[in-house]
């Protein structure tokens, strides 16, 4: 597995946008716990699915066959639960909104 600390090049040196050398030695210290949390993720014998990449409420059309789910264009093969993200965080700020 390739990770970000290991490539360089990815982490923008020099742009306004990239990792300083500090940054890098950081996220490079994080490498053994991310590959730990991986592992355990990875016990829990979920199979891969195909993950969305841009799944929010506004790509849900229900109908009275049953839901559409529209715009698959940054969609890959990964861990299933990878989609649930940006959905469950217009949800929380939706009902943030009503009652607050």
């Amino acid at each position: 597995m390739l990770l970000l600390p290991a490539d360089v090049a990815a982490t923008l040196p020099g742009r306004p946008t990239g990792l300083s050398p500090e940054q890098r030695e950081a996220l490079a210290a994080l490498t053994p716990r991310l590959h730990e949390l991986c592992a355990e993720l990875d016990g829990y014998g979920l199979p891969p699915a195909i993950e969305h990449g841009d799944f929010w409420a506004g790509q849900i059309i229900a109908g009275p066959q049953g839901f559409t789910f529209l715009d698959w264009s940054d969609s890959s093969i990964s861990h299933p639960f990878f989609s649930l993200l940006l959905f469950l965080i217009e949800i929380e700020d939706h009902f943030l909104k009503m009652f607050w």
